[in-house]
């Protein structure tokens, strides 16, 4: 079904940065923000609405607020197990439930997280998590130098599988829906998003009343990115 095709569905978007979210607080069961430059922040992005009340929505989608791979890959470049780096040298080796439950801890301290338990104090809607955008490829290229290695021998990509397999594990225990990347943006293994999708990228900035450009950003992709994902999340939303 196409999305224009899917008519029924409405969605309504709270946009705000991860820092200043992290502010929210549940009040007499509506989620509300501390001040009025943050209220109006989401009342731009939401269509004139400050307060979120979870009862009036079927479900919620929490898109970024610090869960993404990049969580992990530093992490692993300094501890792994034998079954993701093979013989790589410089690296602790750590037991598989070890690194299981190091990953599983970096993933429930994201902002994502916090959101999703404040949501659930207030609702029982479900919940459905979209990670961070993997950076674009260039990042790898000129800035992750030590990681090109890994891509090579396939590490990266066992890294990646690794932190999907672990933040679906946390979401069946805690009761999320975790929608990956689409493969389609990604490079061969995963990890990191095409180019493609990152040129013409488009971001707010805290004090900013619409989108802007942001082609130098190495985070932030595209409206083809966009469209991937949200047809991605209503045909995901509609098993909820």
């Amino acid at each position: 079904m196409s999305l224009q095709e899917r008519k029924g569905s409405q969605v309504t978007m709270f946009v705000i940065s991860g820092h200043d979210i992290s502010t929210l607080t549940e009040q007499n069961g509506r989620l509300v923000l501390p001040d009025e430059k943050l209220r109006e922040q989401f009342k731009r992005s939401s269509g004139g609405l400050v307060d979120i009340v979870p009862e009036d929505y079927d479900a919620f989608v929490i898109v970024g607020l610090r869960h993404g791979f990049r969580l992990v890959t530093r992490m692993m470049l300094k501890y792994s197990t034998v079954e993701i780096c093979g013989k790589r040298k410089g690296v602790t080796l750590l037991s598989s439930p070890c690194m299981d439950a190091c990953i599983d801890n970096q993933i429930k301290d994201t902002i994502a997280l916090k959101i999703r338990a404040l949501i659930k104090t207030a609702s029982n809607k479900p919940v459905m998590l979209i990670p961070t955008p993997c950076q674009i490829e260039t990042a790898l290229n000129e800035k992750d130098f030590d990681l090109i290695p890994l891509r090579e021998s396939g590490e990266l990509g066992r890294i990646y599988d690794r932190f999907v397999a672990r933040t679906r594990a946390v979401g069946e225990q805690l009761g999320f829906t975790f929608l990956t990347q689409d493969s389609r943006t990604m490079i061969a293994g995963g990890g990191y998003t095409l180019d493609e999708y990152g040129r013409g990228g488009i971001k707010y900035g805290r004090n900013d009343a619409k989108a802007r450009s942001a082609p130098d950003d190495l985070q932030h992709m595209n409206a083809d990115f966009g469209r991937i994902t949200l047809e991605n999340m209503l045909m995901a939303a509609e098993k909820l």
